[in-house]
Order: structure tokens, then sequence, then C-alpha cells
């Protein structure tokens, strides 16, 4: 994934974005690029954006996440054999994805919840240990005059 990508999935998230945490590869480079580090990407890079959240997500605004999500015209698409699978959101097609948008929320309990639904028509991954990261995140401003590029 480019620069580009990371920029639609940052804005297809709207109003979204500080409900989850930026984690995986793009959190590196966010960090690394927002506090005056690293310019320059890797040759090979993740075209998947990683996002941790709670196991809800409450309605921002007018518009559902996956509202927000189609509206940068991302597609979804079913992850997984679970039921209900994990969703995926790909731009601009699944078959070509430039970047994918994938959601993730700790596991609880005996972990035997392996997908919960965060909004309707957006599921998440559980997974062990992943609330580490949302204790005390490093915030980031993001918008128009930020330095990603």
């Amino acid at each position: 994934m480019n620069l580009a990508g990371l920029d639609r999935a940052l804005r297809a998230l709207g109003p979204y974005v500080e409900d989850v945490v930026l984690c995986g590869a793009w959190a590196w480079y966010v960090h690394r690029r927002c506090s005056g580090a690293a310019t320059w990407l890797p040759k090979e890079f993740t075209r998947d954006v990683d996002c941790v959240g709670r196991e809800t997500l409450a309605l921002r605004g007018t518009a559902p996440l996956q509202a927000c999500l189609k509206a940068q015209e991302f597609v979804w698409a079913p992850r997984g054999d679970e039921i209900p699978p994990v969703s995926l959101f790909a731009w601009p097609s699944i078959a070509s994805a430039e970047v994918e948008i994938e959601f993730l929320v700790p596991a609880r309990g005996d972990g035997s919840v392996r997908v919960v639904e965060l909004q309707k028509g957006v599921t998440a991954q559980t997974l062990r240990d992943v609330d580490i990261l949302l204790d005390e995140p490093l915030r980031v401003c993001v918008d128009e005059s930020s330095p990603l590029a």
C-alpha cells in the first residue's frame, strides 16, 4: 500500500477514527512520520490497516461506520469460516486491493467468541492481549496539513 491508500483508509474511518487504535506496520509509520523521524517507506509494505477497538462502536453523527467506508468506495468481504465472518473492507476491489481495513477487539472470557459485531454490518476478530493497545494510546492529529506524505 502507498500513502494514498492510508489517506483513503483514514478518511473512510471518518468520525470513527477516534474510536479505534491503529496498530501494525502503519502505526509504526504514522508514529515515526509525525514525530519527525523516518520519511521513507520500505519497498515492500503491508496493505492492511488494522484497527483495534472496543466490543461495540457507538454511532457517530448520522452515518454508521459501514456507510462511511462505502462512501469512500470500500467493498465489504467476509474473512474466515466463523458465522458471522470477520469483516474485511477493501479498496478499490477485493481482487486487486490497494488497501484493506480490518477490525480487532480484545477476546473476553474463555475466548470462544471469535467474532463480534461492532455495528450493524461491521464485525471484528477477537484476539487475546490486544486490549493493551487501548490503554493510553498515543494520539496523533491527522488532517489535510499533517505530514503523512
